[in-house]
């Protein structure tokens, strides 16, 4: 088995080429080269329950997924599993290390209000995780939002 320090990957979002990616970063295991990494990619397909997206061999420190909009898209939680091995003896590897899930999409906070007719001001905050990609547009560029409201009557 190959030891060391932990890979630690994590996942950021990443604009390449103005289309988003997904980048999952992880430190060598070990400073004698040459080390290869085998990454998976996976999405929660439903609670508990992952789908394979992709998978590689690298000798670099890092891997790219493209949020595509077929086998990721926007609303998705993410992971990336990366297990190090050394070229030639790829029985002797390391423990598979999963990432956190990324959440890849927009956030709403709070994610319910509940407003009375009394004039009164409220703050909602719309966060994405991930770049708004705008091919094609100069500088005009929007997403459109649907909000659903519920007259609770009172």
């Amino acid at each position: 088995k190959l030891t060391g320090p932990a890979l630690q990957p994590v996942i950021t979002p990443e604009l390449v080429q103005g289309r988003v990616h997904l980048k999952c970063s992880y430190s060598p295991s070990s400073p004698e080269p040459p080390v290869q990494y085998r990454v998976l990619w996976s999405r929660l397909s439903s609670p508990g329950k992952r789908e394979q997206i992709q998978q590689e061999t690298t000798p670099q420190p890092f891997s790219y997924v493209e949020m595509d909009g077929a086998n990721l898209r926007l609303g998705d939680t993410v992971f990336c599993t990366v297990t190090a091995f050394r070229r030639g003896t790829p029985e002797q590897q390391s423990l598979p290390e999963d990432s956190k899930g990324f959440y890849a999409g927009i956030k709403f906070f709070p994610e319910s209000l509940e407003i009375a007719e009394d004039g009164k001001v409220h703050v909602l905050t719309v966060l994405s995780t991930v770049p708004i990609a705008c091919p094609g547009q100069d500088d005009s560029c929007k997403i459109t939002l649907q909000l659903s409201i519920e007259d609770l009557g009172k």
